[in-house]
């Protein structure tokens, strides 16, 4: 490939981003005091916005398909307690900027949740992201997380479910579930992530199980009361199971699950389960008890949040007011391949190779960030597209290295 070495026109950087900064943020600004602050406060245009979005994800429309999408370092914390993929954190800091360019495959269930008081009645609930190695498939769920709790959903989002199957540093009986093991110090981390996005939201959904005496009103009690009575006739919420989990590791695991069965019937806010590298719950763990190897059933978490099976989403499971979106991964090969494990030919959501279209956005886009320096030919985009297939993965390699 010809070395690419033509700087192409800059952003009008601090404009723009003080634009997007206005468009991520929820408070009104303030009225500029002079007429170069006016001019500076004003929208960028479409063309000096180029490829980027200029809107928060949760703006999206079909309008902004193939557009790119700001992922602000601040607001990692807020929206991603659980961290993000540690591949993605050094694509962002090697290419100077964080944007993810909205796809179609995630384009589709976004524009279904979007319009979900429209949609919800006609989906199947579910959805399972597939695709070969680097079509950027935690990507897209991540842009899903993100719009959801950017939109005021419900969000339980396990972003490495294979921890908990060959990192956890022991399983236990669980004390709840005969059969079944836990993994408290999981369960009880799963909880305060949760809790850390979603604590007022669940402070207003009350409780609909029975439980008996297994959780108490935790913003009435610091510690569990010593008798029933003294709380039996208290109205518990979700965020009471929540934190009766965390003050007590042994309940952890168990009050996950009972968070699953509530979150199912929620209706005071639309839900959203999301589970990255999904297969790896049908692969085998590192645990045995008693002489004989723990499953991934086996494990009480695991066992409760498994929609998807052998026979396909389980119905019976499905969210009354929500969404169970999994991603696979094809970083584990087995030598069962996940399609003879689990029948999802209803819920499958693809992720591809770019189009030549993509491909030319992304390029267009890494020309306009200055990651890559030189605007290609029609030729040495075709040369580019040859030698990388349009696989994202390899892309963004080529990409770093011209």
């Amino acid at each position: 490939m010809m070395p690419l070495r033509v700087l192409t026109k800059r952003l009008p950087t601090r404009r723009l981003q003080a634009a997007t900064l206005r468009a991520l943020s929820t408070e009104t600004p303030p009225a500029a005091a002079t007429k170069e602050e006016a001019a500076e406060a004003a929208e960028p245009t479409p063309e000096e916005l180029g490829n980027l979005a200029g809107v928060p994800i949760s703006q999206a429309t079909e309008a902004h398909r193939l557009k790119f999408f700001s992922f602000a370092k601040e607001q990692q914390d807020q929206l991603f307690p659980e961290g993000i993929l540690r591949r993605m954190d050094e694509a962002f800091d090697l290419v100077g900027h964080r944007h993810i360019m909205l796809r179609d495959t995630t384009l589709q269930i976004i524009s279904a949740m979007k319009d979900w008081e429209t949609t919800k009645s006609s989906t199947i609930g579910a959805y399972l992201i597939d695709g070969e190695r680097g079509t950027g498939k935690t990507f897209a769920l991540h842009q899903i997380v993100q719009f959801a709790r950017e939109s005021n959903w419900v969000v339980l989002y396990i972003p490495n479910p294979r921890s908990w199957c060959t990192e956890a540093p022991y399983v236990m009986q669980s004390p709840y579930q005969e059969g079944k093991f836990d993994i408290d110090v999981y369960g009880v981390d799963l909880l305060e992530k949760f809790l850390h996005c979603h604590g007022d939201q669940l402070s207003k959904v009350t409780v609909r199980g029975k439980y008996g005496e297994r959780y108490y009103p935790a913003s009435k009690f610091d510690t569990k009361p010593k008798t029933y009575a003294e709380y039996k006739d208290e109205a518990l919420t979700l965020r009471d199971i929540v934190v009766n989990g965390i003050r007590e590791e042994e309940l952890a695991c168990q009050a996950v699950c009972d968070l699953k069965e509530e979150l199912a019937q929620v209706t005071e806010f639309p839900v959203l389960i999301a589970i990255d590298d999904y297969n790896t719950w049908f692969q085998k763990t590192v645990f045995g008890y008693e002489g004989k190897n723990v499953e991934p059933e086996d494990i009480s978490v695991i066992a409760a949040l498994r929609n998807i099976g052998a026979k396909g989403y389980d119905e019976s499971r499905k969210l009354k007011n929500g969404l169970f979106v999994a991603a696979v991964t094809e970083n584990y090969p087995t030598k069962t391949h996940f399609k003879q494990q689990v029948d999802y030919r209803k819920l499958r959501a693809t992720m591809r190779t770019y189009t030549p279209e993509e491909l030319a956005a992304v390029v267009s886009y890494y020309n306009q960030v200055s990651f890559l320096h030189d605007k290609p030919t029609e030729s040495q985009l075709a040369y580019f597209r040859l030698m990388t297939k349009s696989l994202p993965l390899h892309v963004f390699d080529r990409a770093s290295f011209s």
